[in-house]
């Protein structure tokens, strides 16, 4: 590799593919290359080995759990997190299963699980956290084009339109944390009652774009 730097970044994950790289070596032939390596798709982390590990890990909970990519994709989730979300309507691209964020903003259901069709509950325990941390990842990839098309989405919805408008604001109120220890309203469909949840979440060193999240029931909860 006489001029590394005058790869294209689509020849660069041709190589990867081709030879089986993992994150971390992947990660170096960027930096090799003199280029800033995009965030590995859903897909591609599934295949990979560590994420095998994290689903023996995710599928001996008892709770719901999930990661999920930099944008909110679903890497993998256990059996009680399928339980839990999985009985959704079909929405095209507004999947739970498939990406939570655009569960939220998208998905004509989202309030009626999601704080059991209180508009408050909804709002405050979903809408707006999830908007605020939209807004940060935007701010940090400005050119990422799944974020801008979901922006373009956001707009196209008067409701989720306004909400977007207000959440600068909001995020000065109240700080613009995705996920806090505050248990918020859902309803279980596995006992259709109205119940509160923690949402506890992690980060995982070896994966910086993943996030680890686990529903745990409040001790207060109905």
């Amino acid at each position: 590799m006489k001029n590394p730097s005058r790869l294209s970044t689509q020849q660069i994950e041709r190589l990867v593919i081709a030879l089986g790289l993992d994150e971390e070596t992947r990660a170096n032939l960027y930096t090799l290359t003199k280029k800033l390596a995009p965030a590995p798709t859903a897909s591609r982390l599934r295949r990979s080995p560590e994420v095998a590990v994290l689903q023996l890990h995710i599928d001996s909970q008892s709770l719901p759990a999930c990661y999920f990519d930099y944008c909110c994709d679903v890497v993998i989730t256990n059996r009680p997190y399928r339980d839990l979300f999985g009985r959704a309507p079909f929405h095209l691209g507004a999947m739970p299963l498939d990406n939570g964020m655009r569960y939220i903003f998208l998905h004509p259901s989202a309030p009626r699980q999601l704080g059991g069709g209180d508009p408050h509950l909804f709002r405050e325990g979903w809408l707006m956290p999830a908007l605020a941390y939209y807004l940060g990842l935007l701010q940090r990839r400005p050119n990422d084009r799944k974020l801008l098309a979901l922006e373009e989405e956001i707009k196209a919805l008067p409701r989720i339109r306004l909400a977007y408008e207000e959440t600068p604001e909001w995020i000065v109120q109240k700080g613009d944390m995705h996920v806090d220890s505050s248990p918020r309203s859902l309803v279980d469909p596995r006992t259709g009652k109205l119940t509160r949840m923690h949402l506890i979440t992690e980060s995982h060193p070896g994966h910086p774009d993943l996030t680890h999240v686990t529903y745990v029931p409040s001790p207060l909860a109905p």
